[in-house]
């Protein structure tokens, strides 16, 4: 759903193409080597793991009633890139100062 809604944003905007990818390592290379003529298009949709991250530890959190930061969640990933986007620093929640 909120791929959907910045692609409908963006194509109003007249902002297209909007790059996705699921993978950290593309998202990387393009930081890296490509800059802002292609950063512009890339989709701010988070990744799976980002994902998971988030309602692990929101849906966990309020069900024991636990502040989010005391929460930890492990993922065992084949791919090195995937640990890189792990560390991001704009994957915290600003709200409760805990990384997703």
């Amino acid at each position: 759903a909120q791929s959907r809604e910045e692609f409908v944003e963006r194509f109003r905007a007249k902002t297209t193409p909007v790059l996705c990818s699921e993978c950290p390592g593309w998202v990387c290379y393009a930081e890296k080597t490509q800059g802002e003529p292609v950063l512009k298009y890339l989709s701010a949709t988070r990744s799976p793991q980002q994902v998971m991250g988030v309602l692990v530890k929101t849906i966990t959190s309020k069900e024991l009633g636990v502040d989010r930061k005391r929460i930890f969640h492990c993922a065992v990933m084949p791919c090195y890139d995937k640990k890189l986007e792990a560390s991001r620093d704009e994957f915290v929640d600003k709200a409760s100062e805990s990384k997703d």
